[in-house]
């Protein structure tokens, strides 16, 4: 029985606790409208490949591939998040960080639980991860933890792997039971080659065999994986699978993944495509098979052909494939720079067609295949930049009974100037084309470099791997900052036992059902019903939406995803039995050429009615359909404020059914609210009211003399004057014991600086019941102080550097000074603590900056005195002062500037008041939350019987909501005072 709780916020001492990583809800609000809201993205700084994929201890770890010190690719390190269940992520401290001129590049980890390394220490299991050192050769190297993957320790071995090559990378590790042990598979991008290792102990490898090419060779290769994969609904039956990610001639025209199914000895992965035996051509005449070491009774001209043909692939050449029996005509000799001819003798036309294969470079007229007939030229075909040959013909009815030659030619010296061709066939049929034997794992444009977990519990029993979201065109220019890349969604991967065969299919992992909130729902209409239905029903931007569609024969339907002039557009088309997704009108595409298009998938699931699961985020769009086979992953940049959806397509379409469900936030559960509203229209002054109904009263500190009132910006306000020499002065405060700061608050008031030549004006400081969380103080030039408790460091002030507000002049004064004014003015500030973006305003002039060296919330420590307002060296007045959990619009802000006391339209968020607990199970994953500022902490029981109540501990400083993952099959909880 095992059970852990993780408190989604803040480190607390003794506890494990779950920091949302980019940003709080409010963050689209806050300058980074394209913050993945339920996908991960690093704080800050870039990312790509995910590595070290690994479960262990009830944490799903997530290593990836990052810049610690800039938005740039570049100083390659593995930056390291932990998850309890792939839905919150803490980003932790980077994992293994470049140094000695070693960058830290793709690789995997494993839980090496017999201690077969001996890297372990006690009874617990070692973490250790394999990974490509990146120096003046590519090797490989490991490391191990043994803390959980926290800290980590080079080996003092490395490198494990060294075969003096620059391009050798990306291990992907795991324990092979039936030969009881370890097996690499990594890649060998240039030759398209996967190498299989295996060793007794992570530190001495064995080369076994090799892979490839196969497949997709048209792009590099690499972050290759094996495993075994189950088949749907068909018991026990598995098939061993291996991924293979290709650098271009992806689908979508870019980078992507491909995979191949078949099986794995421990030694040897069999390809099942392999021993499919290739198809049976039609009768006819053979000029030219080309499997002998001579051309025959061709004529050979120039350099370009070689003596003879060739044996698949020449040096240096991408992977030849496609042709048949063991030779080919090649003009790669020497690579593409030779030139030359190769002709036919004459023979008599006889059939209708001439079939033959041809790859190669696209040069018309000049790297080619051409018909001669009476010495003139009267059909030719060229390729098509692809090392693969494909099948095609030439009608030839015209010229029967006349005598022809084939000419190959290649006089290109350029970029792909040869050509590939094979086993001219002369017949009366068409040579169907062989469809392109490549499986994809994905047919969208932003899924690159997928691996799975390792040492996911047999309990568990799926196989979950996750992807970086971008294509290699473009990654280095999409328009986020402070962060440049994040993940797909966690998928769970199946075999499906389709009519074209057995197809890899995905689905969202379960857990993302924790992020659902308001459903929608309506059953069977026509297309026209459901968009009048549409039009009525208050749209969320980010949501998840089940849809099944049923359209006729040779028709289209589907659905617009925002509006008419800003969306991205997903329809299946069962004319050509496809999945598109259209992203050309999706919001900014600019940033690169490669980036608008529309990107299919094969629909391989026959009948009239599909399924189509879709998930909008921020900045993306994922679609999956046909039980999973058919993938479509694409980000898309549009307007903050775009929204809405609405059904296109025949007339005749039919919905069968549509559910929709808001998509709430994976990061920390903070209920942007009022807080605390207090305008001193008291007519006794002293004790102040709270007006947002919390109950918040605030009152002069100790036994000093009460502030007197006067005239302000809406009715009374608080006028305090320093009275006493040395530190004492006059202040209000809330008690301590008022719980009213969460981590992240938005903060607004007016304020008139009355007099007496003051260095510092307007001060406010705010405590929580365990300790000083943070404080800021005008200056008379303009300027601001902040100052934030750092979390992780007790008794530490850390310091914002002063932030400059440009001169302005609202009040007759000098344009550098604030003294000696007699009129009003209003201050905000916000900070978001998961971000640590501090954001202040003066009189509308704004001013914001990240906090360095900070942990990203204020600390926790010995309780203080509660919090509140005071003068600096002279008189200050104060009013309308108001604290909201969370971070307001700058929209928001300019309105509580300009109408002070009146509610922020269309109606102020709803004050933050004490409510029941909630407790929802999806799974293992059991999900507890309650509202900021109860002040109570989190309690739990195996039973509701005796009295076996268990405090969480720390939990009582909690104000957003707890993830527990437990293999109990009964909990309960409650909240109650510490």
């Amino acid at each position: 029985m095992k059970f852990i709780l993780s408190i989604v916020r803040h480190r607390l001492a003794g506890i494990c606790v779950l920091l949302g990583l980019a940003a709080a809800p409010g963050a689209m609000a806050a300058g980074e409208p394209f913050r993945p809201q339920f996908h991960f993205t690093p704080e800050r700084n870039w990312l790509n490949d995910p590595n070290g994929l690994v479960y262990h201890d009830g944490e799903y770890h997530l290593f990836f591939q990052y810049n610690p010190y800039g938005i740039g690719n570049g100083n390659k390190s593995w930056g390291h998040a932990v998850s309890q269940d792939l839905v919150r992520w803490e980003e932790l401290p980077v994992a293994l960080i470049a140094a000695n001129g070693i960058e830290i590049f793709s690789g995997s980890a494993v839980i090496d639980r017999e201690n077969t390394s001996g890297f372990g220490i006690g009874d617990e299991p070692p973490m250790v991860a394999i990974y490509t050192g990146h120096g003046a050769v590519q090797d490989q190297r490991v490391a191990y933890s043994n803390d959980r993957g926290r800290t980590w320790t080079q080996y003092a071995g490395n490198p494990v792997i060294d075969i003096g090559s620059n391009d050798f990378r990306d291990p992907k590790v795991f324990w092979h039971e039936g030969t009881q042990k370890w097996v690499m598979v990594v890649a060998l991008p240039g030759p398209r080659k996967i190498r299989i290792y295996a060793s007794p102990n992570l530190k001495s490898w064995t080369q076994l065999s090799e892979f490839g090419p196969a497949g997709s060779a048209g792009g590099i290769w690499e972050c290759p994986d094996l495993f075994p994969l189950p088949i749907a609904g068909e018991g026990n039956a598995r098939k061993w699978v291996l991924t293979v990610s290709v650098g271009g001639g992806a689908p979508a025209g870019g980078t992507g993944s491909q995979y191949f199914i078949g099986e794995f000895d421990g030694t040897t992965f069999i390809d099942d495509a392999t021993v499919t035996p290739p198809p049976v051509l039609p009768d006819g005449v053979v000029l030219g098979d080309f499997e002998g070491t001579s051309y025959g009774n061709w004529v050979k001209t120039g350099t370009a052909f070689g003596n003879g043909p060739v044996a698949g692939t020449l040096p240096s050449q991408q992977p030849v494939t496609g042709y048949r029996g063991s030779r080919l005509v090649n003009s790669f000799l020497g690579g593409d720079g030779p030139t030359g001819a190769l002709s036919s003798p004459a023979f008599e036309i006889t059939r209708n067609t001439i079939n033959f294969l041809i790859g190669g470079g696209n040069h018309p007229g000049q790297t080619c295949v051409n018909l001669l007939v009476g010495g003139n030229v009267v059909r030719t075909t060229t390729g098509a930049d692809r090392e693969r040959l494909h099948w095609t013909h030439w009608d030839v009815a015209e010229f029967l009974g006349q005598n022809g030659v084939i000419q190959i030619v290649d006089s290109s010296s350029g970029g792909w100037g040869h050509v590939n061709v094979d086993h001219f066939l002369m017949s009366d049929s068409i040579v169907s084309p062989e469809p392109d034997p490549t499986l994809w794992t994905e047919y969208g444009p932003d899924n690159y470099a997928p691996v799975s977990w390792s040492d996911i519990p047999e309990a568990d029993g799926r196989r979950l791997w996750i992807g970086w979201m971008t294509d290699l065109r473009y990654a280095g220019a999409i328009p986020t900052t402070p962060w440049r890349g994040g993940m797909t969604l966690p998928r769970e991967l199946v075999l499906q036992r389709m009519p074209a065969g057995l197809r890899m299919a995905q689905k969202p992992v379960e857990e993302l059902k924790s992020c659902r909130e308001e459903h929608l729902r309506h059953g069977p209409g026509s297309i026209a019903d459901l968009n009048a239905w549409l039009a009525t029903e208050n749209l969320p931007k980010l949501f998840e939406c089940i849809v099944e569609l049923e359209v006729p024969a040779g028709q289209s339907a589907g659905l617009r995803i925002g509006t008419l002039s800003q969306h991205t557009h997903v329809t299946w088309d069962r004319a050509t039995a496809q999945l598109s997704l259209n992203r050309n009108l999706s919001g900014l595409t600019g940033f690169s050429g490669s980036f608008p298009g529309v990107f299919s998938a094969p629909v391989l699931s026959a009948g009239n009615r599909l399924k189509i699961h879709l998930l909008v985020d921020s900045a993306s769009v994922e679609a999956f359909a046909a039980d999973g086979t058919a993938t479509l992953s694409a980000l898309v940049f549009p307007d903050a404020a775009t929204k809405g959806l609405q059904f296109t397509g025949a007339a005749g379409a039919q919905v069968v059914s549509f559910d929709l469900w808001k998509m709430g936030s994976m990061h920390p559960w903070v209920p942007t609210g009022l807080l605390g509203h207090w305008s001193f229209d008291e007519e006794t002054p002293g004790n102040y009211a709270d007006s947002s109904g919390n109950g918040n009263p605030m009152i002069a500190a100790g036994n000093r003399p009460a502030p007197a009132l006067a005239a302000g910006v809406h009715g009374n306000a608080a006028e305090i004057r320093r009275v006493e020499v040395g530190p004492l002065m006059t202040s209000l405060t809330v008690p301590s014991s008022n719980s009213l700061m969460p981590d992240s608050f938005t903060v607004s008031y007016h304020f008139n600086p009355k007099a007496n030549d003051n260095l510092k004006l307007s001060q406010l400081r705010w405590e929580t019941p365990a300790g000083l969380a943070w404080g800021f103080e005008i200056l008379a030039n303009r300027r601001m102080n902040f100052y934030v408790f750092d979390a992780d460091s007790a008794n530490d002030v850390q310091s914002v550097a002063t932030l400059p507000f440009e001169a302005f002049d609202s009040s007759g004064g000098t344009a550098d000074n604030l003294d000696n004014d007699s009129a009003w003015h209003h201050v905000a500030a916000t900070y978001d603590a998961p971000s640590g973006k501090l954001t202040l305003y003066l009189d509308g002039v704004k001013s914001e900056k990240i906090v360095t060296g900070l942990m990203g919330a204020p600390r926790y420590g010995t309780a203080g005195i509660g919090g509140g307002i005071r003068s600096g060296d002279g008189l200050t007045i104060y009013d309308d002062l108001r604290i909201y959990s969370g971070v307001l619009t700058d929209a928001d802000i300019a309105f509580l500037r300009l109408n002070p006391g009146t509610p922020i339209p269309p109606g102020e968020p709803q004050p933050v008041t004490p409510a029941k607990l909630t407790v929802e199970r999806h799974g293992s994953s059991v999900f507890v939350k309650w509202p900021a500022g109860t002040g109570l902490s989190l309690w739990r029981s195996p039973s509701l019987a005796g009295g076996d109540w268990t405090e969480v501990p720390g939990s009582e400083f909690l104000t957003t909501y707890a993830a527990v993952v437990s293999h109990e099959e009964k909990v309960f909880f409650r909240l109650g005072s510490p």
